[in-house]
């Protein structure tokens, strides 16, 4: 699995539910655990400005609601797809699962 580089806007928009959950699921594997409210924080301060726009600081979830909510979507269709799990230990944090792992090395196993 090659790293590939983070979502971008128009792919978070434009893309299958499942392929940007997909592409959640592939940056948070190395990691432990994730929060995921933290996690989208990060996205969203890391997209560029739209045209136009000047910006001091990233995005936000009070500044762009509607690209929050398309990616709460996605953590949520990775939890419920089985994964994901909750952290036993954090309420708001996130696993990749076995299913989640076996998912990470064979694409073709991933749900509709």
């Amino acid at each position: 699995m090659s790293a590939r580089p983070p979502l971008t806007e128009p792919e978070i928009r434009t893309l299958p539910l499942r392929d940007v959950a997909f592409r959640l699921l592939e940056e948070m594997h190395p990691i432990h655990s994730i929060d995921v409210g933290n996690a989208i924080s990060r996205l969203l301060e890391n997209l560029p400005p739209r045209p136009g726009e000047l910006r001091v600081g990233g995005r936000s979830w009070l500044s762009d609601p509607e690209l929050t909510r398309l990616v709460g979507e996605a953590w949520d269709w990775l939890f419920i797809n089985g994964l994901t799990a909750c952290e036993p230990t954090q309420t708001s944090a996130r696993f990749v699962t076995r299913r989640g792992r076996r998912v990470l090395t064979d694409p073709s196993q991933l749900p509709d």
